[in-house]
């Protein structure tokens, strides 16, 4: 009986000491869990902190390079405007109201050339804004623009040769600007990738 007293004494430590070391794995497994899990969100973290500052620099090159593209389309435009301003002045000092018949004739005034209501609304109608029907631009309280046949389009327009040359001057202007805004966007688009 005393062996089986010692057996079962031996047993129970066997067993009690099993426990034991099953309880100490599990806790050295949990440990070791918790570490590897606090490791990976640790560097799960630094990879979000690294990914956050690439893209904050990223962004600050995309907004210096907008600044630099902005800027230099500014200036650009404030030259251009510049040089349309003396176009405009030359083209002041250039008009001449004269024309000589002949070489040795001396200058006489030029004739009036009459443009006529229907004329105008076809040269308007040209740069494919204006119909047949619409108001006259600049003027929402005109009548409309004479139908073709009636007898209005063949009124004076009172619109003068000079009339005529500021308007094509204008227009000129105006294809200028937007050109160089054009030019200006597909820089911008097509070097996204190109530093400022």
């Amino acid at each position: 009986m005393k062996a089986l007293l010692i057996a079962l004494v031996a047993g129970a430590a066997l067993f009690g000491g099993y426990h034991y070391l099953a309880g100490e794995r599990e806790q050295a497994r949990l440990q070791g869990y918790r570490a590897a899990e606090a490791v990976l969100k640790k560097e799960h973290a630094e990879a979000l902190l690294m990914q956050a500052q690439s893209a904050e620099v990223e962004r600050q090159r995309l907004e210096r390079r907008a600044t630099h593209i902005e800027a230099n389309h500014l200036s650009k435009r404030t030259e251009l405007e510049a040089n349309i301003n003396k176009l405009e002045d030359a083209l002041d000092e250039a008009y001449t109201d004269h024309y000589r018949p002949t070489p040795a004739a001396q200058p006489q005034p030029v004739p009036e050339c009459v443009f006529t209501v229907g004329w105008l609304r076809d040269y308007n109608a040209a740069f494919g804004g204006v119909q047949a029907t619409a108001a006259r631009a600049g003027q929402p309280d005109a009548e409309p623009w004479p139908t073709p046949g009636a007898d209005a389009e063949y009124s004076n327009s009172q619109v003068s040769q000079r009339d005529l040359l500021r308007h094509a001057q204008r227009y000129g202007q105006w294809c200028q600007r937007n050109t160089h805004q054009l030019k200006s966007l597909i820089e911008t688009v097509s070097t996204q990738g190109d530093q400022p």
